[in-house]
């Protein structure tokens, strides 16, 4: 029997990442914590009976496990995933690339997106731990994934560095190859405390340059854009508004912690929130986890959050009262309303895009 709780899982296969870049909030990058077999093993037993998860795995750099511990933790989901009950994702920086690394993405019909925020110029913040750029590795990673045919998608971090410079990296990602283009404004999360700039007309103008060259020439997809768009016709055909009801989205660590709503907790601290541990995979079904999750302080508080959200702004019908993680970070707790996050992501997209079309 679907229990029907379980949709989407992180997976975090190693702490570890190679490369050191100036917005990471990850504290221990630094440390090769490999995920541990068992943990692989207790996640597939925890989803056995669902229709469907999307399993996206996400380090540190999930690549720095090394390709044979990668394909042991894969092993253990290999029937559910040959049956139609999983879907792999990859999160990765594409540093590490090879022939190899894409026979298993093709053998395994993983889905790629690599972490690139641009060309030269706006990729300097990406860097290894001896403060060399990354782009030229990055770059070499891509050429690999074109080499196999592999189609990749792409998240890119924008920040002061590159607002004022839309069609710039536009052009960029559709010369680049990936099908698709993320745009995360840069965030106060974990150990980075700052986000861009808090600017209405910067942000606003940076959305607004960037879907009307994006509708000019529609090459690619860009996530936000495509999110909106469907989100304003659902809203438009409905005669009432849409309920929404965010899931849990538990994120597993190495070492099988559990927490829930947002994998940046995975590697947060608070004394309050008891770190954010939910529970660990190893002594615990993941659907106990989820169950018992409801009644956890910050869950609730964050429940407690987008009720408010709701009951005083305006955009809550599109965000479902934001993200957990930008509220206990910016805030010091997730029982909030309004964050940068939500006006530079959230509001100044909306406005954006209303002004345009």
């Amino acid at each position: 029997m679907n229990n029907g709780l379980i949709k989407r899982i992180v997976m975090q296969p190693t702490s570890l990442c190679n490369l050191d870049c100036a917005y990471c909030y990850l504290a221990h990058r630094k440390e090769n914590q490999k995920m541990s077999l068992a943990v692989s093993e207790a996640v597939v037993k925890s989803i056995k009976d669902e229709e469907r998860v999307a399993i996206t795995w996400h380090g540190g750099e999930p690549l720095s496990c090394g390709i044979e511990h990668f394909r042991n933790l894969l092993n253990p989901f290999e029937s559910l995933r040959t049956a139609g009950h999983v879907a792999h994702s990859i999160q990765t920086n594409a540093t590490l690339i090879n022939d190899e690394w894409c026979g298993l993405f093709k053998d395994q019909l993983i889905h790629v997106s690599i972490s690139i925020d641009g060309p030269p110029w706006a990729n300097q913040k990406r860097v290894n731990w001896g403060s060399k750029e990354s782009y030229s590795h990055t770059m070499c990673g891509v050429d690999f994934l074109k080499k196999h045919d592999i189609p990749f998608a792409v998240i890119c971090v924008v920040g002061e560095w590159s607002l004022m410079r839309a069609r710039e990296l536009y052009e960029f990602f559709c010369n680049l190859g990936c099908f698709e283009v993320g745009f995360n404004i840069e965030e106060k999360a974990g150990t980075h405390d700052s986000s861009a700039p808090d600017n209405g007309e910067l942000v606003k103008k940076f959305w607004e340059e960037l879907f009307v060259i994006w509708r000019g020439n529609p090459k690619i997809s860009i996530r936000e854009f495509s999110r909106v768009l469907t989100w304003m016709e659902t809203v438009s055909e409905s005669e009432q508004q849409v309920a929404h009801h965010q899931d849990l989205f538990p994120s597993v660590a190495h070492d099988g912690t559990v927490v829930l709503l947002s994998p940046e907790l995975l590697d947060a601290r608070s004394e309050h929130y008891n770190n954010f541990a939910a529970g660990n995979i190893l002594r615990k079904s993941l659907g106990s986890i989820l169950v018992d999750g409801e009644g956890l302080e910050y869950v609730s508080d964050f429940r407690k959050g987008v009720e408010k959200c709701a009951q005083v702004c305006e955009y809550s019908e599109y965000c479902m009262g934001g993200q957990a993680s930008n509220k206990f970070f910016e805030l010091g707790s997730t029982n909030g309303t309004e964050t940068i996050y939500c006006r530079n992501v959230e509001q100044r997209l909306i406005d954006a895009v209303l002004s345009v079309v």
